[in-house]
C-alpha cells in the first residue's frame, strides 16, 4: 500500500509527520534521506486535486524546511537538485487559494527567488566542469598570454576565500594585484588553441561582451602585454596562479636548482614550525624530490598545512620520509614570491541570469504565474 493509503488525495497525520521528520534530519549526515523525503512530498502535492494535502503540509511547517533546502541547494552546484525540488514544491504550493497561500507571499520567500536573477549572487558561478577543463588545458603547461595587472578587488578576494574555503584568508604574503589574462597554447604549431574559443565552443562559458559590461576589467592592448605564462595551479572558475614572463620563469628555475643543491648536499635542516612561518618543503613526486617554499597555514601534531608560495597550491605535510619540513636558506629569505594571482578574462559564467535563469528553473516562472496575488517588496 502506498504512503497515501487507499486514497491518493489523502494523507494520514502519521505519514505526514514521518515525512516532515525526515526533512528535518541533520544537514551534514542525511542529505540523501532528506532529498528522498522532499521528492515524495513533491509527488504527493503534485497529485492533489483538492488542495487538502498541500494545505496540510503548509500548515504543518513544510515552508520552513523547503526554504532551508533552497539555501542548501543554492550554496553549491553539487546540491542543485535540492534547489530544483524546493522550487517545484513552492510552485505547487503557490497554486492554492489566496488564504492558504498567504505564508508564501512574504519577504523571506521572495528574497530567495530574486537571488536566482541576481548575477552577483553565488548561484551564478563557473561550473566544476569549467574548472576541470581549464586544469587539463593549462595546468603545468608553458603558454602565451595577453596579461595586464590591476589592483585586486574585494570581490576577487571574496571569490578566492570561498574557493579555498578560507584557507588563504590570513596569509601574510597574499598579493595586492590580480593579472587579467587571455591564454593561448602554441606548443603544437599545427594545432594552436585559443582557450577562450575552446571553452565557448564546448559550451562551458559565454563570450564576454565588454561593451555591455563597462565595469569589466579590460586587457592592456599593447604588444608588451604579451607574456610567457606557466599556469601552476587552477583555483576555481577563472582564477589561477601562474609564473608570468620569461624572467620570472628563469628565476623560478634558479630557485628550484638552488633548493635541490642545498637538499642534496645536506645543508637543509629539518625544523619544527608554527602558523605563519616560512619554510621549505620536500615532497616526493613522480619518483623525484620536489622542493618548494611555503607559508605555514596551520600546525597539528602529525601534519602541517602549508601554502606553496611560488605555486599557489595548499598541501598537508606529514612528518615522515616522503614529505619533510626544512628551514629556508638565508639566501632565499628575501626573494619575493614569484607566483602571480590571475583571472581569465573574455568569459562569462554559462548560466546567464537574463537569458537562462527562467529556462533552467522553469518552476520559478510558473511560481510567479501561479501566484494569485501580486505584491511589491523592498528587495
Amino acid at each position: 500500500m502506498s504512503i497515501l493509503g487507499e486514497h491518493p488525495q489523502k494523507i494520514t497525520e502519521k505519514s505526514l509527520s514521518y515525512l516532515l521528520s525526515l526533512t528535518r534530519l541533520d544537514i551534514e549526515g542525511s542529505s540523501m534521506t532528506r532529498l528522498a523525503a522532499l521528492s515524495v512530498i513533491h509527488q504527493l502535492i503534485t497529485i492533489d486535486p483538492t488542495g487538502d494535502v498541500r494545505t496540510l503540509f503548509l500548515t504543518n511547517g513544510i515552508l520552513e524546511q523547503v526554504l532551508m533546502e533552497f539555501d542548501f541547494g543554492f550554496e553549491s552546484e553539487e546540491n542543485s537538485t535540492f534547489l530544483e525540488v524546493s522550487l517545484n514544491i513552492l510552485w505547487n504550493l503557490s497554486k492554492l487559494a489566496i488564504c492558504p497561500v498567504q505564508p508564501l507571499i512574504s519577504e523571506v520567500v521572495f528574497r530567495r527567488l530574486m537571488l536566482l536573477f541576481d548575477s552577483t549572487s553565488s548561484f551564478y558561478t563557473f561550473s566544476s566542469q569549467f574548472t576541470s577543463t581549464v586544469k587539463s588545458l593549462c595546468e603545468n603547461k608553458h603558454l602565451v598570454g595577453h596579461v595586464s595587472p590591476c589592483t585586486i578587488s574585494v570581490r576577487v578576494k571574496e571569490d578566492i576565500t570561498k574557493a579555498t574555503r578560507g584557507m588563504l584568508r590570513t596569509v601574510s604574503n597574499f598579493p595586492t594585484e590580480v593579472h587579467v589574462c587571455t591564454l593561448y597554447d602554441t606548443n603544437d604549431p599545427d594545432n594552436e588553441i585559443d582557450l577562450t574559443a575552446h571553452l565557448v565552443s564546448n559550451k562551458l562559458a559565454w563570450p564576454l561582451d565588454t561593451k555591455s559590461k563597462p565595469n569589466q576589467q579590460k586587457e592592456d592592448e599593447s604588444e608588451n602585454a604579451w607574456k610567457d605564462v606557466i599556469v601552476t595551479e587552477v583555483i576555481s572558475g577563472p582564477y589561477f596562479w601562474a609564473h608570468i614572463g620569461i624572467e620570472t620563469i628563469e628565476n623560478m628555475r634558479k630557485i628550484q636548482n638552488l633548493l635541490l643543491l642545498e637538499y642534496s648536499s645536506g645543508r637543509l635542516h629539518q625544523m619544527s614550525c608554527v602558523k605563519g612561518d616560512l619554510i621549505v618543503v620536500a615532497k616526493e613526486r613522480d619518483g623525484e624530490v620536489f622542493l618548494f617554499r611555503a607559508e605555514v597555514l596551520s600546525r597539528k601534531p602529525q601534519e602541517v598545512r602549508v601554502w606553496a608560495l611560488d605555486y599557489g597550491f595548499v598541501v598537508d605535510v606529514a612528518a615522515d620520509n616522503v614529505m619533510n619540513v626544512y628551514g629556508t636558506p638565508n639566501n632565499l629569505n628575501h626573494v619575493s614570491i614569484l607566483d602571480s594571482l590571475c583571472i581569465y578574462i573574455g568569459l562569462y559564467f554559462l548560466k546567464d541570469p537574463i537569458s537562462d535563469g527562467v529556462l533552467i528553473y522553469e518552476p520559478f516562472k510558473c511560481f510567479l504565474k501561479g501566484s494569485q496575488v501580486v505584491v511589491f517588496l523592498k528587495i
